[in-house]
C-alpha cells in the first residue's frame, strides 16, 4: 500500500476509523510481552472541560506478539522492526495526538499529524460558512463534536508495543481500551515520526 492510496483509505473510512478509536470494544486482544521495560510518556494539562488522559506506560516487545497464525499479518511484518529510539518517538507523538485530542488542544492534535495529512483534512472538510476556509485545528474540532470528553479519554489509552517501518512509512502498533489491538499509520518528516491518520484502525 503505497503512501498516496493509504492517505486516501484514512480520508474514506474516517468517521469508522474515529468511532472505533473512540471506545468500541473488540474480541481482538494481544498476549503482553515482557522482553521490554515499560516506557512512561507524560500528558498534556487538559483544558477546561476535557478529560485529563493517564500517564502512559509503553510495553514494547515487538510486532510478533500481534502475529496470528494463517492470519493477515502484512503489517505487522511490514518492512523492519524499527530500532528502540525511533519506536519511543514515534510512540511519544502517538501520545501527543491521542493526548491533545482528550484534552481538546486541537492545534497539538495538528502539530502531530503529517503535513500532507493535515493539509487534506483542510481540503476536504474545511470549507467553511460564506466561504472562509476553516483549519485543521478547526477540522478535527468539528469533526469530535459528537464525542464526550469520556470517549475522547478513552480513546487516548495506548500501550505501543512496536513500530513497523519501511522507509518514510510506518505503522505503530498497541493495544487500547478493552485489550484492542491497533494500529496507527506514521509518516516520517524530516528524520521525525509524524501520525498519519486521524484515528486509529483495528489491527486485522
Amino acid at each position: 500500500m503505497n503512501a498516496r492510496r493509504l492517505l486516501l483509505v484514512t480520508l474514506a473510512v474516517l468517521a469508522a476509523a474515529w468511532l472505533a478509536a473512540c471506545g468500541s470494544d473488540s474480541s481482538t486482544s494481544t498476549e503482553r510481552s515482557a522482553t521490554s521495560s515499560p516506557a512512561t510518556h507524560p500528558t498534556p494539562a487538559a483544558k477546561e472541560g476535557a478529560e485529563k488522559p493517564p500517564a502512559h506506560h509503553d510495553s514494547g516487545g515487538g510486532s510478533a506478539q500481534f502475529r496470528t497464525k494463517g492470519g493477515d499479518n502484512s503489517i505487522e511484518e511490514l518492512g523492519d522492526e524499527a530500532s528502540s529510539s525511533e519506536f519511543e518517538q514515534a510512540a511519544t507523538t502517538l501520545h501527543t495526538f491521542l493526548d491533545a485530542r482528550a484534552a481538546h488542544d486541537w492545534r497539538a492534535a495538528c502539530e502531530s499529524l503529517a503535513p500532507l495529512v493535515a493539509q487534506q483534512l483542510e481540503q476536504q472538510f474545511g470549507g467553511g460558512s460564506g466561504g472562509k476556509s476553516q483549519g485543521c485545528a478547526q477540522v478535527l474540532a468539528a469533526l469530535s463534536a459528537s464525542f464526550t470528553p469520556q470517549a475522547l479519554r478513552e480513546a487516548a489509552v495506548a500501550d505501543a508495543d512496536a513500530l513497523r517501518a519501511e522507509g518514510e512509512r510506518g505503522f505503530l502498533l498497541f493495544e487500547g481500551a478493552h485489550g484492542t489491538a491497533y494500529f496507527m499509520p506514521m509518516s516520517r518528516e524530516d528524520g521525525s515520526w509524524k501520525v498519519a491518520a486521524v484515528a486509529a484502525s483495528v489491527l486485522p
